[in-house]
């Protein structure tokens, strides 16, 4: 299953990330970071949600929900 629906910024000069997700129709965030060291959110509901932005390849940012990693956009 793919992420319903993430939306936020990434800051080119620094990697900082401000992110939302959204599952089963629930909101998470936003949660700010930087990209260099990861940036996860965790919600539990009927059962645990786990998604992380990563910076990956030297200019792509990346998701990773349930195990499966996704290329969101590349720098």
């Amino acid at each position: 299953m793919y992420l319903n629906h993430t939306h936020g910024y990434v800051v080119r000069d620094d990697l900082t990330i401000s992110a939302t997700v959204e599952d089963n129709g629930i909101s998470a965030g936003p949660a700010y970071g930087n990209l260099k060291d990861g940036l996860k959110l965790n919600f539990q509901l009927k059962d645990r949600k786990e998604f992380r932005f990563d910076f990956k390849n030297g200019s792509e940012v990346w998701v990773t929900e349930h195990g499966h990693d996704h290329m969101l956009l590349r720098l």
